[in-house]
């Protein structure tokens, strides 16, 4: 799994704890994240899990292929086409599940748009919050 825009790393804590063996990249902008993350991963000692820091908009930089993606509105609306580019030319490579939670950014309504990919499941938000959780294949 492939957090973009991992902050504090619990996504990659979680999938961690619940699916041993299941390794989780977490890419983060924000430097003092990625290092807080890696300070509670050496407390945790779990294995299969690291943090890297990574601007997902530097055209030179490229998501590791993947079976699964996981992203909370990582972008504003002007970033999204890049990052949903490389995950379209992934996707050429290799099926993949994208699990998406709409925040105030502009992923969802880039996703949308997009054709490569589809709706599989529509989730409620969590805890009563406004924010829809969409999990999206490849064909």
């Amino acid at each position: 799994l492939v957090d973009l825009g991992s902050g504090y790393g619990r996504i990659c804590f979680f999938i961690a704890v619940r699916y041993p063996g299941t390794e989780c990249v977490g890419y983060e902008l924000v430097h003092e994240r990625v290092e807080e993350a890696k300070r509670a991963l050496t407390r945790l000692g779990l294995a299969g899990v690291t943090f890297e820091r990574r601007d997902l908009t530097d055209p030179k930089l490229r998501p590791i292929d993947a079976s699964y993606y996981f992203a909370y509105d990582p972008l504003e609306y002007d970033q999204v086409g890049k990052v949903l580019g490389d995950l379209k030319s992934i996707a050429a490579r290799r099926p993949l599940k994208l699990v998406a939670i709409e925040g105030r950014g502009g992923f969802h309504a880039v996703l949308k748009k997009s054709r490569w990919v589809r709706k599989i499941s529509d989730l409620p938000s969590v805890r009563g919050g406004n924010n829809p959780i969409w999990i999206l294949a490849s064909p």
